[in-house]
């Protein structure tokens, strides 16, 4: 698959995601929009490799799902960049599969709260691992 081919599928994927209420974030609606589907693609200027494009492509299936049923804010933070603009940024987080998959919501000052990103983080086992169990 070619990153043309990729970055069609990402379309067609992220384009069946409109908007969801977040119970973590008070009832508010979270939309998908064309930043969040840049950002999956870019960080910054900077294209993203493919194989990151494909994770990402692969984790959008549960973001519906993390952003809709999440009651608990995992971390909150907030930025002012060059233009004096306030961007909130909040993450959701769900083991799934062994894996801890994180959503971040952005609000840009006023403007609605959307989906920005989602990433992946293999979980460590417990201190000791299983075979200190008793």
């Amino acid at each position: 698959m070619n990153k043309d081919e990729i970055s069609e599928l990402l379309d067609k994927e992220y384009s069946k995601n409109k908007e969801t209420h977040c119970p973590a974030l008070g009832n508010e609606l979270v939309y998908f929009n064309h930043e969040g589907l840049r950002h999956l693609k870019r960080k910054g200027e900077k294209i993203r490799p493919i194989n990151d494009q494909i994770r990402r492509f692969y984790l959008l299936s549960y973001a519906m799902n993390i952003i809709s049923n999440s009651q608990i804010i995992s971390n909150y933070r907030t930025n002012i960049d060059k233009k004096g603009v306030k961007i909130q940024f909040w993450t959701l987080s769900k083991i799934i599969k062994n894996r801890n998959v994180k959503i971040v919501i952005r609000q840009v000052e006023n403007r609605p709260k959307h989906f920005f990103s989602i990433f992946d983080k293999k979980e460590k086992p417990p201190e000791g691992g299983l075979s200190q169990a008793r």
